[in-house]
């Protein structure tokens, strides 16, 4: 019988559920107010063109975000996964040079969008493809280590917290835009929440929850990791000492729902409707967040908006299910919110 952390870790790992309940410690204070930006799917293409995706717009859209996150002065910006169009070098490039320009320190995770397809029909001519190595190798420094791993922890000092970063990505999967959490990130995850002494955000792309009727489709349910309920798990025998969950990948309006005492957020693109970006206020009393419209050229907004309803996975719509939609993906009534600890 295993013995010691690594017994402990194993169980976890294999979603053990007798694992004993770990006492409360008391977790070290927030040292201030945090406020952190969070800019979901950017999607860059310095070659794109305007549909669902705002492709043509990526690029301003991202530099104009960066610029109104550097007036509000956060203290950190977090960016869930899918900064590229496919994993081109050269969209890469040009992404990693604009959020250089963040005056705080920033925080990424791969989604499922940032190497090389495993399709390789999706390839485009007069693009390089990355490797997820290489996308690891370029963000260095941002979350990500030397040791070249997939997920990794960072305790941020000066804001009293530790971020948690984690990939799920199904890098060699053709079809389809799912995920699972692999085995060694689960033992890493129980191991960070196990030793922390201060509160911890957790970030993936994929999201840890179904949302509306997703759960009732494959598409819909490729939108949140397959063994989502083994890391809800680990998230809830911790929960005392998680701050929340970041996740981005749906496309949708900002999501907000605690659940078994675990804060989980879904953020919207900067990049397909409704075209906004996060800010997130933490104190002793709770979370606190609030969404905004991305500044981009006029007309953007209206053209992401129609580029979502002539979408094909939502054709043959009548008028009043295009109301319908349209009221999922802006989800109004959680643009602004706050939630106790």
């Amino acid at each position: 019988m295993q013995t010691g952390i690594t017994g402990f870790l194993s169980m976890v790992a294999q979603g053990c559920t007798n694992c004993p309940h770990p006492v409360e410690q008391e977790l070290a204070p927030l040292t201030k107010r945090i406020k952190i930006g969070v800019i979901g799917d950017p999607h860059v293409d310095i070659r794109g063109e305007d549909g669902w995706r705002l492709g043509a717009s990526s690029v301003s859209g991202l530099t104009t975000t960066v610029a109104v996150l550097n007036e509000k002065e956060p203290d950190l910006v977090l960016v869930p996964g899918d900064l590229l169009a496919d994993g081109e070098q050269e969209n890469l490039d040009r992404a990693k040079a604009v959020l250089d320009r963040l005056h705080c320190p920033y925080l990424v995770v791969s989604g499922n969008h940032d190497y090389i397809p495993a399709d390789r029909s999706r390839l485009r001519r007069g693009f390089n493809y990355l490797s997820s190595a290489e996308f690891v190798g370029a963000f260095t420094g941002h979350g990500y280590d030397d040791t070249g791993k997939l997920y990794w922890s960072q305790k941020m000092s000066a804001a009293g917290l530790r971020v948690i970063g984690l990939d799920g990505c199904l890098r060699e999967e053709k079809i389809g835009w799912g995920g699972v959490l692999p085995q060694q990130q689960l033992a890493f995850l129980a191991h960070e929440l196990q030793q922390a002494t201060r509160r911890c955000i957790v970030m993936v792309h994929h999201s840890l929850l179904h949302w509306g009727d997703d759960g009732n489709s494959q598409k819909g349910r490729w939108y949140s990791l397959d063994n989502s309920a083994d890391v809800r798990r680990i998230l809830e025998k911790y929960r005392h000492k998680v701050a929340m969950v970041i996740s981005g990948h749906r496309h949708i309006g900002l999501r907000f729902q605690c659940r078994n005492g675990v804060p989980y957020f879904v953020v919207p693109s900067i990049n397909t409707y409704p075209l906004r970006y996060v800010m997130l206020t933490l104190d002793a009393e709770g979370i606190g967040w609030r969404t905004f419209p991305v500044s981009v050229a006029e007309g953007c907004h209206e053209k992401a908006r129609l580029g979502l309803l002539a979408s094909s996975s939502f054709a043959g719509l009548d008028e009043q299910q295009k109301k319908k939609l349209l009221l999922f993906y802006e989800n109004s009534a959680q643009r602004t919110g706050f939630h106790p600890w």
